[in-house]
Formats: structure tokens, sequence, C-alpha cells
């Protein structure tokens, strides 16, 4: 229409004068295209909003539709629809790809996905993100479609500690030191937060280390577990421990170094002699922990045995290193640590938890191959 619209708005409070103000609007018949962009990866929260964790890949997937061909293609001009992504704040180009989307293209509707490389680190933690496309057909009319992105944060909390237990409750004095195979250890992480749609928090830890000789030990990882804590078994030597936190979502804290704990090693030598144990190369403990794995096995407790497996199998390369044992006992004891380990395979339930951990088992009993006998294979 020729004649504008006149859209008028007035504040008016008490006594004071009035104060108005007016805006013309004109309409006019126009095709524009229509434009559309949907999240592809991401949680669809229930706000609209699409969130993710700041290492993940992020997709976006989009469409413009025109009227006429000749809107998408004008052969006359040789001219071309056009998209263009805009992210406020901006995200270097290099970290994005643009791909077609061949089930949305035809002679009136164009389609494109663009994706965020995972691992890029382009979205910063705790942000916000507008995401833009905009659509220009080839007579220069355009239409803009968006969505917002919220990019999750990790959990927060403080250090990770462990103690040797007495009982059920951390010792009250050497609480890093202990016995390999008998002592137990807890490595716990207290007062880890988020915000509240973003448990529960899981907790996932490992721990590696060198023998009392300086060889050094597999990495044993655990599975992802909500408890915030975890019960160790520990092979002789200096263990250093490590965790990490994260929320529902996937968004991770680091590996987090924790307390260093010295087992079966001069520090706790030299404070425990007075009681009459034996050091390491005195004693074998091999006899009593054949008792303790057999104990373990009748209870089914698959986690106990990979925690006795794992320790005792690093025991065992200690001892060889020091002469107190020879190749043939280690083969002899390892046979029985992989027996023991298959047998309670055999009788556990098999979550992907409990295959990584006990895939970690097998790995850290099979590092010196010389000490496996092919019929333990």
């Amino acid at each position: 229409t020729d004649n504008p619209y006149l859209i008028s708005v007035t504040v008016s409070k008490g006594s004071k004068t009035p104060a108005s103000f007016q805006m013309p609007l004109t309409i006019v018949e126009q095709a524009i295209p229509n434009v559309g962009v949907e999240a592809g990866s991401g949680e669809h929260m229930p706000t609209g909003i699409v969130r993710i964790s700041s290492g993940d890949q992020f997709i976006v997937h989009a469409h413009c539709g025109v009227l006429q061909k000749s809107l998408k293609h004008n052969e006359v001009s040789n001219t071309f629809l056009k998209m263009t992504w805009t992210f406020e704040p901006a995200l270097p180009s290099g970290l994005m790809q643009k791909l077609p989307r061949p089930g949305v293209e035809s002679d009136l509707v164009k389609g494109e996905t663009l994706v965020v490389l995972q691992d890029s680190m382009a979205f910063v933690p705790g942000s916000s993100y507008l995401i833009s496309l905009e659509c220009a057909d080839t007579m220069g009319a355009k239409a803009t479609s968006s969505l917002s992105l919220s990019v999750n944060a990790p959990p927060r909390g403080s250090a990770c500690t462990a103690c040797r237990l007495s009982g059920a409750a951390c010792a009250l004095s050497e609480v890093d030191t202990g016995e390999p195979i008998f002592d137990t250890f807890r490595y716990e992480c207290k007062n880890w937060a988020d915000d509240a749609t973003d448990g529960p928090l899981e907790y996932q830890f490992k721990y590696s280390g060198a023998s009392d000789a300086g060889d050094a030990y597999p990495e044993v990882l655990f599975d992802w577990s909500q408890t915030p804590s975890i019960d160790l078994i520990l092979p002789p030597g200096s263990i250093m421990l490590g965790a990490r936190v994260r929320d529902r979502f996937g968004a991770s804290t680091e590996w987090m170094e924790g307390d260093r704990l010295y087992v079966g090693v001069a520090r706790l030598v030299s404070s425990r002699r007075r009681r009459g144990k034996r050091t390491l190369a005195e004693e074998d403990r091999w006899p009593q922990a054949k008792i303790v794995l057999q104990e373990s096995l009748a209870l089914a407790d698959s986690a106990k045995i990979n925690l006795l497996c794992s320790a005792l199998a690093m025991e065992i390369n200690e001892r060889v290193s020091k002469g107190a044992d020879d190749v043939s006992n280690a083969r002899t004891k390892k046979e029985h640590l992989l027996t023991t380990l298959s047998s309670a395979a055999n009788r556990a339930i098999k979550t992907e938890g409990y295959v990584c951990e006990s895939l970690s088992t097998a790995n850290a009993i099979s590092t010196h191959q010389q000490h496996i006998s092919k019929q333990s294979v």
C-alpha cells in the first residue's frame, strides 16, 4: 500500500506529561527465500537452546528454498543463490567445514551442512553463541534463520585425595603408605558440583607408577562411575593417582594428578620394621594372595579380582627384576592369574565398564611376554 501504517506508543505516569512515539510501517508484497537451520548434534533444551560441550563436534543443517528456478540460478546474469553463515561471537573459519546436503537439494532448494570440528576448542566453556544463516536469492531478496547455542562448562570441585584405609575409614597416620596387595587405599573426589540440570556427575580414576627398582608400570584405567571414590589394591612401588570428572552432557575436566602413594617401598619399611614386618625382598605374598583370589572368586567379586590381578602381576614383575622369582615361577603365577580372570569373566555381567577394566587387567598381566606360557594364552 502507498499509505504506511503508523504504529504508536504512549507512555504516561501520574501527573507527568505523556510521551508518544510513532513509527511508519509499509507492507509490500515480495517473495523472500524460505530459510531454516536445525542442530544436527548437541542436547536440545526445553527453552529451544542447543547445548554442547566445548570439545564436541557441532553440526548444523540448513536449507534455503525459493519459488522459481531463476531465483536459485539466474542463467541470464549467471548469479546463484547465496548462503552466508555468521557466529556471534565469531569463530575462526579454519575450524569449520561446509558440506552439501544431498537429501535436500533440488531445483528450488539448496541444502548445506556446517560442521565445527571436534576437539578444535572453537567454543569457550560457559559461553553462548548465536548462529545465523542468511540466504539471498538471485534478485537480492534475503531471509535469515538462527539458533542459540550454549557451551557447557566442566564440573568444579576440590582436589581429589587418597588415604590408606583402616577399617572403613582413613587411617590416622601414614595415610600415604601401605602394604602391597593387602592394604586398601581410597581415592576420593569430594565436593564436586555443576549446574542443577547437568547432573548426575561421573568420575573416572586411574593409577600408574614405578617399582622400587624404577621399572615403569602400565597405566591401569577404570570405567566412569557415579561413585566419587574408588578403593584400590596396589602393587609395590611409588604410585601416582589420577582422576577426572564429567557431567551428563560429557563436559569433562582434564586429568588431575592426585596424591602419590608409597606402597611397600623404603618409606614404609623404615617405619614398620619395628612391628616385625618383612621387606619386599624377604616376603612372598603369593600364597596368601591366592587365598584372597579364591575367596573373591567364590563371592563373584569381579571388581576386586581385577584389582588383585593387576597389582599381583606388577608385583611378580618386580620380584623377577630383583631376582626374588625366576621366569618359571612368574609363568606359573601369571597362568593362575589369567585362569582366575577368565573364570571371573565367565560369571560376570558383561557391562562395557567391566570389559574395559578386564582388558586393562589382562594387559597388566601380559606386559612381559616371557612370563606368559602357551598354556595360559
